[in-house]
């Protein structure tokens, strides 16, 4: 990316920066490096950044792949309980102080396998959600949206984006449900 300048690693710095782990791939050191980048991504359940140069990525790699070890043995870091416990004291106080809770929805509960957790959680607390377009599938948001639309007597309307390659048009039961024509009157 550059700003037309063709400075192509201006944001190389900034988007390692938001990453647990990064590398500058190269045909001689691109083994080793991704091997070390998995194995910290994993370790850490954080993203990664990794720098392909188009010059470099259509050269071949030099060196012998290696097997690595399989995923199921790569020690994941574990959440410390004190830690875990004043987490969620704050998140409980500050929905009980919220005059209108919010849940915003990001990609962390699938990264951290609890995306069924997150529903439950919504569910139960009985709040509407938002999710942002790349975290899209991460709950349930569509049966929300539903739920919280039958509840309202006035207009409502739903987004629903779906990645391209699993497109399909909505239900018709799920369009008429979520689609109504009374408004509230104005003044």
């Amino acid at each position: 990316h550059n700003l037309g300048d063709t400075v192509y690693d201006r944001f190389q710095s900034l988007s390692a920066a938001a990453c647990c782990v990064s590398a500058v791939l190269t045909p001689d050191n691109c083994i080793d490096e991704l091997e070390r980048v998995i194995r910290e991504a994993l370790r850490l359940s954080m993203p990664a950044y990794i720098v392909i140069s188009e010059v470099h990525g259509i050269m071949p790699v030099i060196g012998t792949p290696v097997t690595g070890k399989p995923l199921a043995s790569i020690k994941r870091q574990q959440s410390n309980r004190k830690e875990l416990d004043a987490a969620v004291a704050t998140i409980l106080n500050r929905l009980s102080d919220a005059s209108n809770p919010v849940a915003i929805v990001t990609a962390l509960p699938s990264r951290y396998g609890v995306a069924d957790r997150a529903t439950e959680f919504i569910k139960k607390a009985n709040i509407p959600v938002a999710v942002m377009p790349n975290d899209k599938g991460t709950v349930a948001e569509l049966d929300a949206a539903l739920e919280r639309i039958a509840s309202e007597d006035s207009a409502a309307y739903i987004e629903v984006m779906i990645p391209n390659e699993e497109s399909q048009p909505l239900p018709a039961s799920i369009i008429e449900g979520g689609y109504k024509l009374e408004t509230p009157p104005i003044g």
